[in-house]
């Protein structure tokens, strides 16, 4: 498994491209989130060892310190869009955005895919091209959480009690304190684990 450290304990992050072809990346977790759109074909997505297939127009939400995978079997096209928690948690809070569902897919409404449409991807490339930040990181922002929202709607909070999630919990507590001096017994009690 690979733990992507690419900006490790930066804010504001944002990243973007368009895949296309037949392709397999293997399992992975970072500390951000990603939204990646099926723009052409079909994607097989596995997330915590549930593995969906999302067709043009799907989109996956996959949430931090998830173990992840994707391949095709033919040719597919994927907008893989990375996005820092704060674009996310500063609208809706973290509750909703760490919180285990029961699906990472979903298909956005005609009206959501639309604005998404018309708003995210140029104001992701202002945002990241612009001296002026601020409007493009709020346009960005609207987009993310529209988009999150529709998640929300179309899905329901999982009933899995599995302790998969603590590993999650490990990277996203590590995350947060990085700069202070972290144990064995202070992480362990920050979630309620023992040491063993």
């Amino acid at each position: 498994m690979i733990i992507q450290h690419t900006n490790f304990g930066a804010q504001s992050i944002l990243r973007y491209g368009v895949h296309e072809g037949q392709y397999e990346y293997g399992n992975h977790l970072h500390q951000f989130s990603e939204f990646v759109f099926v723009l052409d074909g079909e994607l097989e997505m596995t997330i915590e060892g549930n593995s969906e297939i999302g067709k043009k127009g799907d989109v996956f939400l996959v949430t931090p310190f998830k173990v992840h995978s994707f391949k095709t079997r033919e040719y597919c096209k994927i907008l893989i869009f990375v996005f820092s928690n704060d674009f996310a948690t500063s609208l809706i809070g973290e509750e909703h955005l760490y919180r285990g569902r029961d699906s990472a897919l979903f298909t956005p409404s005609k009206d959501v895919a639309a604005y998404v449409n018309s708003r995210l991807m140029n104001a992701a490339h202002n945002f990241c091209h612009s001296e002026s930040r601020e409007e493009y990181y709020r346009q960005v922002m609207c987009c993310i959480h529209v988009l999150i929202d529709e998640y929300i709607k179309s899905t329901t909070i999982s009933n899995n009690k599995k302790k998969s999630n603590a590993l999650g919990l490990i990277f996203l507590y590590i995350s947060q304190h990085y700069r202070e001096k972290i144990t064995l017994e202070s992480l362990s009690h920050a979630l309620g684990y023992t040491k063993g």
